[in-house]
Formats: C-alpha cells, structure tokens, sequence
C-alpha cells in the first residue's frame, strides 16, 4: 500500500509504557486522531506528524484504519512518523516502512542516535517466536 505521504513506523519490541518522561509524548498528535476519529474532520494545515504509541487512545478497529483515515482527512499531509508496538498497525503497514528500533547503545554511548533494522532489506525472522509479517 502506498500513500501520498512518507511513512515511518518505528517498532519498539518492549516499551515501558509507564515511564514518566514518555507520559506527555503520548499525548503528542492525540488531538489529530480526536479529528480522524471522533470529529471526522478534515485538518487542511496538518503537514507533519508524530503519534507516539496511538494504540493508547485508538481501539483495534480504529488501530487499522489509521494509515486510511490519515489519507483522508489529512489532505496535506507529507510525513507522518510513529512510534508503536500495535500488532495492529504493524500489520497495516508496508515493510519499507516499517523499523524495528534496536534498545542497544552505539558505540559512542549516545542514545540519541536511531539504532533500526530495516524489514525490507533484512530476514528478522525468528522461529521459536511469533513473527508478525506485512505486505
């Protein structure tokens, strides 16, 4: 699936949903899916997106329907980055898009730096777990 706006999806295998400093993250872009969902509104100015674990306020339905829902209510929309561990919206989303993040520091020590696999290009599977896998 293509969409008119670059994609990123960023996998985090084992978030601490309870970490203080994630808190006021998760509330980041929430007033874009209260617009997709709730209002069903069209947001003309939104060009750059950010939502930072949305399986917090999204249902299972809504979870699939996001990247859609985002096409069309977000007409100028151009890059659209999220930061997830919804089965959900991985299953949703193309494997050129989709990163998992690596919880490991560089080398340097800098945890700044994005650490990823790229699914693309990468075979990450594992047999002795459950392998989630887009098309």
């Amino acid at each position: 699936m293509t969409y008119p706006f670059k994609l990123e999806v960023l996998i985090y295998t084992r978030p601490n949903l309870r970490d203080s400093n994630l808190e006021m993250e998760m509330f980041m872009g929430r007033n874009i899916l209260e617009s997709l969902f709730d209002k069903m509104e069209v947001v003309e100015d939104c060009k750059s997106l950010f939502l930072s674990f949305p399986e917090h306020w999204l249902n299972i339905i809504e979870q699939r329907q996001l990247f859609q829902r985002l096409e069309k209510y977000c007409p100028n929309l151009e890059h659209v980055e999220i930061k997830t561990h919804s089965v959900y919206i991985i299953q949703c989303t193309s494997n050129k898009c989709a990163y998992i993040m690596d919880e490991a520091l560089s080398d340097d020590g800098d945890l700044t730096k994005r650490h990823y696999h790229d699914m693309s290009r990468t075979n990450l599977f594992d047999m002795k777990k459950i392998n989630v896998v887009s098309g």
